[in-house]
């Protein structure tokens, strides 16, 4: 902990780590007094009475902290930053039976694809299809769908159903989301193969 003055400094490394190769710093101030100014690394912060949290940068763990007071530096060790693998599975939410009857939402969404369709064909929109339950109830439609997908004017969301909800803990998520992919590639492959263009 740096003292300057009433300031009491607290400084932890965070995970952040800029594009610039310099590092996150989380300053914890605790004020005793009224209003204050200090620099930390060269930024220009105004502290509150009570505890205030700044995010400050640093390249080598140096910390230098100005005041009314005076000047103090501070050496951090920064461990050395984890790389993490990190996978992204694009959802939308369909309620499906919850807002309505299920075969009252069926036709609503079949309608929501045909109105997107006619929009996006006169270069007015782009349309994510949120679920692939959608284009089952619009399977009349999937020729256009498909074209539009190809040249990038409608997603295809490549799970079945939503079920990703905080209800779920992470092990069950990842059958999840196996079990997901696994139906999209059997409802693609199996269901609609002669209307892909492998």
């Amino acid at each position: 902990m740096l003292k300057l003055g009433e300031l009491e400094i607290e400084l932890y490394p965070v995970s952040i780590v800029y594009s610039d190769e310099s590092r996150g710093i989380l300053a914890r101030i605790r004020n005793k007094k009224g209003t204050s100014w200090i620099k930390i690394n060269g930024k220009e912060l105004k502290i509150a009475p009570g505890l205030t949290h700044y995010l400050v940068k640093t390249y080598d763990g140096l910390i230098t902290v100005e005041g009314e007071e005076g000047k103090l530096e501070a050496r951090l060790d920064l461990p050395k930053p984890r790389i993490f693998k990190i996978y992204i599975v694009p959802t939308v939410h369909t309620d499906i039976g919850y807002t309505d009857l299920q075969d009252r939402v069926a036709e609503v969404h079949r309608e929501n694809i045909r109105r997107a369709l006619k929009m996006a064909l006169k270069g007015r929109s782009k349309f994510v299809v949120e679920v692939l339950w959608q284009m089952w109830q619009a399977s009349d439609l999937l020729d256009g769908i498909l074209e539009l997908n190809r040249r990038g004017i409608i997603g295809i969301q490549a799970l079945p159903l939503n079920i990703l909800t905080k209800n779920f803990r992470h092990p069950k998520k990842k059958k999840i989301i196996f079990l997901k992919f696994f139906y999209f590639f059997f409802f693609f492959f199996f269901f609609f193969k002669n209307k892909l263009l492998l």
